[in-house]
């Protein structure tokens, strides 16, 4: 007998945050956290915790450098967090009947606007 689709599904990506930031990085290679904040649109807090998660799981490295006295941290896929997120990716399309097809750089990565785009995002902070 062969396993379900959802036996494959990586536990650590069902929460749609930590989902969101892998999908994120693997559109974009490497991130830095308040690009990524900002994409997302979470609190600094919200954000930092699901990236530990990930980092704790393997799936994610995070990486700090300092510009002058600025920390600038980066993130970005491992090698095992590539393959098992190949692997989730496959098994969802998998389990709501879609074609999987080729994950390439052509593919949108989700950085078009939404309609109501003007409309600010409540952790979102403002820029001046």
């Amino acid at each position: 007998m062969s396993v379900h689709p959802r036996e494959r599904l990586v536990p650590e990506l069902l929460h749609p945050l930590r989902l969101s930031i892998v999908a994120k990085i693997v559109g974009t290679h490497s991130i830095t956290f308040r690009e990524l904040r900002d994409d997302l649109g979470v609190s600094d807090a919200a954000l930092s915790r699901h990236c530990s998660n990930l980092e704790a799981a393997g799936l994610v490295s995070v990486t700090k450098t300092f510009i002058g006295k600025t920390a600038r941290t980066r993130l970005s896929m491992t090698t095992d967090g590539e393959v098992r997120w190949q692997s989730h990716r496959t098994a969802f399309c998998e389990l709501i009947g879609v074609d999987t097809g080729p994950l390439s750089a052509t593919e949108p990565t989700g950085d078009a606007a939404p309609a109501d785009a003007a409309t600010p995002h409540p952790h979102r902070r403002a820029r001046s």
